[in-house]
């Protein structure tokens, strides 16, 4: 019987502190953004790899061209 006497305190501080802890977390913005990391779950690594390379080859083109529209605008 003493024993609740340690544990009853110790439960409320440790109550107290876990709800303090709560509200910090939710005032530094810590649930701001619930969704998106819950979806990088079901995105499949290989397609984000291809949608990068895919990017990367179009930038490359894209560069390609500009440096031949630079050529062509020089030698007119």
């Amino acid at each position: 019987m003493s024993i609740l006497f340690l544990l009853i305190p110790l439960a409320i501080i440790f109550l107290i502190m876990a709800v303090a802890f709560f509200f910090w977390a939710i005032k530094r913005g810590q649930y701001d953004d619930m969704q998106s990391q819950a979806l990088r779950v079901v995105i499949d690594d290989h397609q984000s790899m291809k949608v990068a390379a895919d990017n990367k080859t179009q930038l490359e083109n894209d560069e390609q061209l500009d440096a031949d529209s630079d050529k062509s605008a020089d030698k007119d």
